[in-house]
């Protein structure tokens, strides 16, 4: 099976980050505010299209399709192949901002301090995609209801969620909807280790998605 959501996230991230680069982001010597307003255009331009296109996405988990007992295949969503390729440009104004710091001030502490920040951010972001992808592919599934949610401003909106389990032990917990605009009430897949069922995650927070069958 090819992954085309992975695939068109390579693709559309070559080019929101290669289009800053061919409109003269390629270097704060080219003058300010072009090295932060070219990054800030596409990245914009790129989200507003994820946002019209993802929002006409059918959800996976409705109608009659079902997911299948563990192991399940697991891939990107679709929804994230669009979203987080939308993001990458504004990561060239940083970079920009470093370089001008370095230039003018010739701190390579900043360096160190950066590289290891954007180490540890890294390493966080990949820790919590292992344990979605586990999740998703090897866990439990129940259908949860989503009991409330707060709007924290721009991205990922607050929920709280319960679901119950195959032992009829209740959950709740709290999490993200990433782009899925589920209202109060309504209901969605959540992935459980059996035994610790408080280490979950709801599908609509997932970068991933188990792969359902009709």
């Amino acid at each position: 099976m090819v992954p085309w959501p992975f695939l068109s996230a390579i693709g559309l991230s070559v080019i929101y980050v290669g289009l800053p680069l061919a409109l003269g982001g390629v270097h704060p010597r080219n003058g300010f505010p072009w090295w932060f307003f070219a990054p800030a255009m596409v990245s914009m331009a790129a989200y507003f299209i994820a946002e019209k296109v993802t929002a006409v996405l059918p959800l996976s988990w409705e109608e009659s399709r079902n997911y299948g007992p563990p192991p399940r295949p697991v891939g990107l969503s679709w929804r994230s192949a669009l979203r987080l390729p939308a993001a990458l440009p504004i990561f060239l104004i940083p970079w920009h901002f470093l370089w001008i710091l370095n230039y003018h001030f010739h701190a390579g502490w900043l360096n160190v301090a950066a590289a290891a920040l954007a180490a540890g951010v890294l390493a966080f972001i990949l820790a919590k995609r292992r344990r979605e992808f586990h999740l998703l592919r090897d866990g439990e599934m129940a259908m949860g209801v989503i009991d409330s949610r707060t709007n924290v401003g721009e991205g990922p909106e607050r929920i709280a969620f319960h679901f119950v389990t195959a032992n009829g032990v209740m959950i709740s917990r709290r999490g993200w909807d990433a782009g899925h605009n589920l209202e109060k009430g309504s209901r969605v897949p959540v992935f459980y280790d059996a035994a610790d069922p408080g280490r979950c995650v709801a599908a609509c927070a997932c970068w991933f998605e188990a792969e359902t069958r009709l």
